[in-house]
């Protein structure tokens, strides 16, 4: 069995944490929406005279508070890259309700000469947050599942690559750093056959190769990626760089596990089936006088 290093999809699942994390104007409208519709639920059924209602609105928001708090310090770590999924914009509406609710609470409390119940307000009101969290929640899964179909990926490709004898060394979500940057590699495959940088992709549909984007058409319309043949070409001279060796000694190998690419790319193409055969039947040989465990720890540490 293969050396292994590290986890696949780890890092896929941290950025995209990330990403969720940060605001995003496409949903801003919501939150004023969903702050209205608490207020009217509580302004209808009376605010501070119902404490019940007002002590909901108090942790609402305190709880929302609390996961802004959680996410934005080192706790993050502790926090479930699907729980970051769910959790922010259940946080953020959470917040708006919250808020909304006390507002409600306040104007209802202003002395009035009736103290009736509005049911008009608290229909209108459970209307407007009940859409609003649909509509949120239903965006925040789609992208979570595409995630964890994209995390699967790896891990098909993982298991095997995972067969290899023990000559191999394998690094999951390496991180290489570089002038230009950091790059992320999916797999790093080191071993007697020659060193082999692989990304993977599950996409759907049909794929057009582009310079710097990738063009994919499916039953669920178009959307474009940048182009991983450039990044393969990043991650070569990252890792030739690391490793004082020229960037052809490094083989890019692009694994698609679904999908059809619309015409021939320079990179070699494999799938999960085929990826394990094409690395241990490499024509190039481990071109340092190092182990592929002793370059492999050099990637790491450095």
């Amino acid at each position: 069995m293969a050396h292994i290093i590290g986890e696949p999809g780890r890092t896929a699942q941290r950025i995209e944490g990330e990403r969720l994390l940060k605001g995003n104007h496409r949903w801003a409208w919501l939150l004023p929406t969903t702050g209205v519709g608490a207020a009217a639920m509580t302004w209808g059924t009376g605010g501070m005279r119902t404490s019940a209602v007002t002590i909901a609105a108090f942790m609402l928001a305190g709880a929302g508070l609390f996961w802004m708090f959680l996410t934005g310090t080192p706790l993050r770590s502790l926090v479930p890259s699907r729980a970051v999924g769910l959790g922010s914009p259940i946080a953020d509406l959470a917040i708006a309700a919250g808020l909304g609710g006390i507002a409600g609470s306040v104007l209802a409390d202003v002395p009035s000469r009736t103290r009736t119940i509005h049911g008009e307000a608290v229909v209108v009101g459970a209307v407007l947050i009940g859409g609003v969290a649909w509509w949120r929640l239903r965006s925040a899964s789609a992208r979570i599942a595409r995630v964890s179909a994209g995390t699967g990926a790896e891990r098909a490709v993982a298991g095997e690559l995972a067969r290899f004898s023990d000559d191999f060394v394998v690094i999951h979500d390496a991180l290489i750093r570089s002038p230009a940057g950091t790059v992320e590699v999916d797999h790093l495959v080191l071993g007697p056959t020659g060193l082999f940088a692989n990304e993977t992709k599950r996409w759907g549909g049909r794929v057009t190769p582009g310079p710097h984007r990738w063009f994919q058409t499916g039953h669920r319309g178009s959307r474009t990626h940048p182009s991983p043949a450039a990044q393969l070409q990043r991650i070569q001279q990252a890792v030739g760089l690391m490793l004082r060796l020229p960037p052809e000694q490094v083989t890019p190998i692009l694994v698609l596990t679904s999908g059809e690419l619309t015409a021939p790319i320079e990179v070699q193409v494999e799938h999960v089936r085929t990826v394990g055969n094409a690395i241990t039947r490499g024509l190039l040989r481990w071109p340092l006088p190092s182990t592929p465990l002793e370059a492999a720890r050099r990637l790491v540490s450095d």
